[in-house]
């Protein structure tokens, strides 16, 4: 279910284009989680792993107008982890559509954009 992939970068330019590519999309960043600073805080050690929460409300809002229980699905999500190497692991919209009744155009046009950042981080 879930889609992975390796970067070609290290983790914190691979975080960084990530971000970069959201922001000069219009894409709104809901949330972000540093896996690593909190297992810091409370005197864990773990590799960088850090969770960026993302979406079009726009987008989201219809695929949740067409079933609502997409929404635990939404936002979208990517987490960036290390593990021999820099991974990129997230759900492919188009997965939504074997779980929930929800139209393709909206589902094709969240994929298109995952689509655009791997292929801008993929070895």
């Amino acid at each position: 279910m879930f889609t992975e992939f390796k970067s070609r970068y290290d983790f914190n330019e691979t975080l960084n284009r990530i971000k970069s590519f959201l922001n000069k999309n219009n894409i709104k960043i809901f949330s972000e989680i540093d896996h690593k600073k909190n297992a810091e805080s409370v005197g864990m050690n773990l590799n960088n792993e850090y969770l960026i929460i993302f979406g079009s409300p726009v987008l989201g809002t219809n695929l949740m107008l067409d079933d609502p229980r997409s929404g635990i699905e939404l936002p979208m999500r990517m987490l960036i982890y290390e593990n021999n190497g820099i991974n990129v692991l997230y759900l492919d919209p188009k997965d939504m559509k074997s779980m929930f009744k929800l139209r393709d155009d909206y589902l094709n046009k969240m994929s298109d954009l995952i689509k655009k950042i791997r292929s801008e981080l993929e070895y």
